[in-house]
C-alpha cells in the first residue's frame, strides 16, 4: 500500500515532467520546438511518450480519490505520509502552474 502511496504521490510531477520530455523529442524529431495547431503530436511516431503523458494526466486527475483514502489509512496505521504529502503538493502545484501559465504553449500543443 505504501508504494502505491508513493507512486501516485509522484504522479503530478512524472506528468510534467513526461510532457517536457516529450516536447524536447518532438523538437528533436522536427527540428524546432513544437507549435500548437502546426504539429499535431500524434503524428511524430512517439506514441509511448504521447500515451505517457495522458496516462499520468488520468494517473492524477482520476487518483486523486485513491491517494486521499490511501492518505486516510497510512494516518490511522502510522505509516510515514507527511513526505508524500509535501511530493503530491508540490507536484499538484507544478501541474496547475503548467496548466494555467502554460510556458511555451506545450500543453496547448499537447491538447491540440
Amino acid at each position: 500500500m505504501y508504494r502505491i502511496f508513493t507512486v501516485l504521490s509522484f504522479a503530478p510531477t512524472g506528468c510534467v515532467a513526461w510532457l517536457y520530455l516529450f516536447a524536447i523529442a518532438a523538437t528533436v524529431r522536427l527540428g524546432h520546438y513544437p507549435v500548437p495547431s502546426l504539429n499535431d503530436p500524434k503524428d511524430l511516431d512517439l506514441d509511448v511518450m504521447h500515451a505517457g503523458v495522458g496516462g499520468l494526466a488520468g494517473a492524477s486527475l482520476y487518483g486523486v480519490p485513491v491517494w486521499l483514502a490511501v492518505l486516510t489509512v497510512a494516518i490511522r496505521k502510522g505509516i510515514p505520509w507527511r513526505r508524500n504529502a509535501l511530493i503530491y503538493a508540490i507536484g499538484w502545484s507544478l501541474l496547475l502552474l503548467q496548466l494555467i501559465v502554460d510556458p511555451g504553449r506545450t500543453f496547448a500543443w499537447y491538447a491540440d
